[in-house]
């Protein structure tokens, strides 16, 4: 993994401008996936928003960056829910540092 250790969203926004290898680039998008599905409570390793990457990256590398990505979340992050609703109506969540 090319990407190991680059897990906050500030960490993988910094690491996207200046990446231009294309699988660390395809592991940071997928980590900032996997932060986006934590934060509304649908992580899930089979959801239709990973597959893709599954088919990028390999099943075994696939598996590597859920695994760390999932666990730095669930051991670093609560979800507040419902901090933001916009005009239309749309409720957002957040994720506050433990």
């Amino acid at each position: 993994m090319k990407t190991k250790g680059i897990n906050t969203s500030e960490q993988i926004d910094a690491m996207k401008r200046t990446v231009k290898d294309e699988q660390a680039s395809e592991e940071l998008c997928m980590k900032g996936m996997i932060i986006s599905l934590f934060a509304y409570n649908s992580l899930n390793k089979e959801t239709r928003f990973l597959q893709d990457y599954k088919k990028s990256l390999g099943e075994k590398l696939f598996n590597e960056v859920y695994e760390e990505q999932a666990k730095f979340l669930q051991e670093n992050y609560d979800i507040e829910y419902h901090t933001y609703t916009d005009s239309e109506g749309c409720t957002y969540n957040s994720l506050i540092r433990k």
